[in-house]
């Protein structure tokens, strides 16, 4: 049994996971994806992948798995990213799932190989809940991760996105809503804006 703190759930979500919560949720991402290429009978339970499970781990929070090629001279290329936004799972099941799916289920990469998996980094961001905020004027590039919907389309960005591309905030939004599937000056009319602050860690 987990039981939760008054203290550590009132802090800032970086602050709220350990060191070897960040570790353990760094591992069990790479042997979800690992444990992918085993015969069956060899496959890991989830007992096995998390051996010790922590108040940080059992918290529902969403997260995002995202998996970069290793090269010397550049910050790699994306190999796959695919999360959840919200969830009522426990964090640790919530990464569990986003890792294969981002190995072998995001519709703009082939499936991960085997052989490239030495090659692989690992990326995990979790969130907060989003917010809604009445204007695009109240997102801040660099804190905020962005949820753009319109209609029956939406997007998301995580809260590095915009700062890793050097954009500013007209910029981020103008790209945000070419990824989904609008013109890039939707943002400007009839959009509506959910924010939210992250919590990231990498191999």
């Amino acid at each position: 049994m987990i039981f939760t703190t008054p203290q550590r759930v009132s802090l800032p979500l970086i602050d709220r996971l350990t060191a070897y919560e960040k570790r353990a949720l760094l591992k069990l991402a790479r042997t979800s994806i690992t444990n992918e290429f085993v015969v069956t009978d060899a496959k890991k339970t989830s007992e096995l992948l998390l051996p010790l499970a922590s108040e940080g781990l059992m918290m529902p929070a969403g997260a995002f798995v995202t998996l970069t090629t290793k090269t010397l001279n550049t910050a790699g290329d994306l190999r796959g990213c695919i999360g959840r936004i919200t969830t009522h799972e426990p964090l640790f099941l919530t990464v569990q799932k986003v890792a294969r799916e981002a190995a072998f289920s995001d519709s703009r990469f082939s499936p991960v190989r085997a052989k490239e998996l030495s090659a692989i980094a690992i990326d995990i961001s979790v969130l907060e809940q989003p917010v809604k905020v009445a204007s695009w004027k109240d997102i801040v590039i660099g804190k905020h991760g962005i949820l753009l919907s319109k209609g029956f389309s939406q997007a998301v960005f995580l809260p590095q996105v915009a700062t890793e591309q050097g954009w500013d905030l007209k910029t981020t939004l103008q790209h945000l809503s070419v990824k989904a599937g609008l013109e890039r000056d939707a943002w400007q009319k009839d959009a509506t804006f959910q924010v939210f602050e992250g919590c990231e860690f990498k191999e």
